[in-house]
């Protein structure tokens, strides 16, 4: 190795200390390789937190990763069962809703023509994220629908309407943090695919992708998982900036407190935000180039008691109106923290422009969504205790929202 820095000299650097990266130097170290582990912040876990304070009391809340199945995704099920972590099936047994843009009726489309031209939207995407021998599997097929946005493509292949389109819309906010019009067909819809497509990612049953929360928390998996590593590897408060390459020997990562030399990197979080010398290769640019960051907030809303549910719903609702795109019942029933709420999922173009107003008015737009959503359009005002927004998009290593980046048009060469 040609370079040795105070920290020593390491077969891998990890780069984050995440729910991938610390499994991974995990399995590192198993495999008998030298391993250290950088992350920015002063915290472990990246974009998993559960708790915050309000008013002196404690109030338990999902700012990032929330949900996980127990059959598709065995990987962090196993970890689950290895770690003693238990899951909660998500409560979604009554009827759910859904908002029109322009009203607040729970009901299906009036028009025929909506409801069949989101029908024939959602086939289309079901069909192309599922099949085996679909344009996902095609490289010319896959070339092509990197040239065109989401939008785009829905355009070229559904005559649907407004609403049809609005519809697509929400599921573009949900699973991606952007809209439509600002993410690569090709990207979206192989994120859909890898997860089993639309059907599966939407559902919430058994198998699906909003199946189980954790009992206590997401966050209850990262300090079992530091006790796995050796002593000391861990390196918190050590931001990577760059990654030089020593000549043939490997390559050393540079960061605000000094330098490690690896042979290898492990990256989880998106390489924009690092300068490679030498440059990457042109395709390899063009990627890092086109990936963005989602703009994406959770607005947990705190009640005295779950209203909805003596009006017969689960609390889950889509809606085509307001600022938030879906809500969920993130009641928790067991224990000390026992409270009642909803966590509003706002995305896109709708979380720029809502994270800008006044704390009153965020506060009370989502309210009203809630009345109008659940409540027959009668205020619940008097049932509310609290609201808490995630603050991903304030925190310097973080990035508005999601853990991970989407890319735009014509970034896959």
């Amino acid at each position: 190795m040609a370079a040795v820095s105070q920290s020593g000299v390491f077969d891998i650097v990890v780069v984050g200390a995440g729910l991938s990266g610390l499994p991974a130097a995990h399995l590192l170290q198993k495999l008998g390789l030298s391993t250290i582990v950088l992350e920015a912040c002063n915290r472990v876990g990246g974009k998993t937190l559960t708790t915050d304070r309000v008013d002196g009391i404690t109030i338990r809340q999902e700012y990032g990763t929330a949900w996980f199945n127990d059959t598709t995704q065995s990987h962090i099920w196993a970890l689950a069962r290895k770690l003693g972590i238990q899951g909660l099936v998500q409560n979604s047994e009554v009827p759910n809703t859904f908002a029109r843009s322009d009203t607040t009726e729970l009901t299906k489309y009036s028009s025929e023509f909506d409801t069949n031209q989101r029908i024939a939207i959602r086939d289309l995407i079901e069909k192309v994220t599922t099949d085996p021998g679909g344009p996902l599997q095609s490289p010319s097929q896959r070339k092509e629908l990197d040239t065109q946005t989401f939008e785009g493509y829905l355009y070229r292949n559904v005559n649907g309407s407004t609403r049809a389109y609005a519809t697509a819309k929400v599921w573009s906010q949900t699973l991606i943090g952007c809209d439509p019009g600002e993410v690569s067909a090709l990207f979206i819809l192989d994120y859909i695919r890898v997860g089993g497509g639309l059907m599966q990612m939407r559902r919430d049953k058994r198998g699906d992708g909003q199946y189980m929360r954790i009992k206590d928390g997401v966050s209850a998996f990262p300090e079992p998982l530091v006790q796995r590593l050796v002593p000391g590897i861990l390196k918190l408060k050590s931001p990577v900036t760059s990654v030089t390459e020593l000549n043939d020997s490997g390559c050393s990562l540079v960061n605000t407190s000094g330098t490690e030399a690896g042979d290898h990197e492990y990256f989880n979080s998106c390489l924009s935000n690092y300068t490679f010398s030498p440059r990457l290769s042109a395709a390899k640019r063009a990627y890092v180039d086109g990936t963005r960051y989602p703009h994406y907030i959770k607005y947990l809303v705190v009640f005295n008691k779950p209203f909805w549910r003596d009006n017969g719903y689960c609390g889950l609702s889509m809606s085509l109106t307001g600022a938030a795109c879906v809500f969920r019942d993130a009641s928790i029933e067991e224990g000390d923290g026992q409270s009642y709420r909803f966590t509003a999922f706002i995305a896109g173009f709708s979380a720029r422009a809502w994270s800008f107003l006044p704390r009153s008015e965020k506060q009370s737009s989502v309210l009203k969504q809630l009345s109008q959503m659940f409540n027959g359009g009668k205020d619940v005002t008097p049932w509310f205790i609290e609201a808490l927004e995630s603050r991903w998009m304030t925190e310097q290593y973080f990035w508005l929202g999601l853990p991970y980046p989407y890319t735009t048009t014509r970034s896959f060469q």
